[in-house]
């Protein structure tokens, strides 16, 4: 029941949240630049891991340890916007 998609949680589920979510960035000069992001979901084919950005998801979503985030003002700001593009899209689908 842990991951239940829900009207109220599905707009804060990404793949940048996930435990599965790899992200690679390049330092230079004080800013980051990112190079890949993957799911590490299950073990690479030929081709690699899976690319994905990290505003994706998929119904395989497992939240990380948050002991492990950092969360910003940004961050909170970008999730109140994501929610409120949600809920306004829900009212013009009802």
């Amino acid at each position: 029941m842990d991951n239940v998609m829900t009207k109220e949680t599905v707009s804060d589920v990404r793949c940048g949240d996930c435990r599965y979510f790899y992200c690679r960035e390049r330092w230079e000069n004080g800013s980051s630049t990112l190079v890949t992001s993957q799911c590490r979901l299950k073990p690479p084919t030929v081709e690699g891991w899976p690319v994905v950005h990290q505003d994706d998801w998929c119904g395989k979503f497992k939240q990380r340890e948050l002991t492990h985030s950092i969360v910003t003002k940004n961050d909170i700001a970008a999730a109140k916007q994501r929610l409120q593009e949600y809920m306004e899209e829900e009212e013009r689908v009802l």
